[in-house]
């Protein structure tokens, strides 16, 4: 078996249903990097954003030393392990050291996906991107239905591609003027 660190879609139980039989999370922190709205989607069709819109951006993270994120952990066997390796083409696996979310006591190894820089030539990733709202709200759903205390540090440890805390985007009124 190997854990699997979800820290955006794969928290959403029907999206990681439609890779993988439904099965339970387990809160944890990573340590050492920071979740980041940065990366391109391929998927702007599904959901419903303009190849002229600045809000293409899905769940990334980044190696940053004496950062910390929350994440859902699951276990999965090697078939599984390699669906997931598909589904997640635009990132690469690595295994990182996790800790619970309550103790913070090390719970070991698992792995974690992390966003490729291009993809078929072209950049994927840019601090210039903005989320997508719908699948940003989606995450966050996910997140809160974890846990009142996991959702606020879902929102407090995420960020946009040049440095806004996901928790001040949302209260700036940012998110309201890029969909109008």
């Amino acid at each position: 078996m190997t854990t699997i660190v979800g820290y955006g879609s794969l928290m959403i139980p029907e999206s990681l249903q439609k890779t993988i039989s439904p099965r339970p999370f387990r809160a944890i922190w990573v340590r050492d990097y920071k979740r980041i709205f940065n990366l391109k989607t391929k998927m702007l069709r599904f959901y419903k954003v303009s190849e002229q819109s600045n809000q293409v951006a899905i769940l990334n993270v980044e190696f940053e030393p004496g950062s910390r994120l929350n994440a859902a952990a699951f276990d999965v066997d090697e078939g599984e392990l390699e669906k997931l390796k598909i589904r997640e083409k635009n990132y690469y696996a690595k295994e990182v050291p996790t800790f619970d979310f309550e103790t913070e006591k090390s719970v070991g190894k698992a792995v974690l996906f992390i966003g490729n820089k291009f993809a078929h030539g072209e950049r994927i990733v840019s601090n210039d991107y903005l989320p997508v709202p719908s699948y940003m709200q989606r995450c966050r759903d996910a997140a809160y239905a974890i846990g009142k205390r996991f959702g606020r540090l879902f929102d407090q440890t995420t960020f946009l591609g040049g440095g806004t805390l996901l928790e001040e985007y949302l209260s700036s009124g940012e998110l309201h003027r890029e969909t109008d």
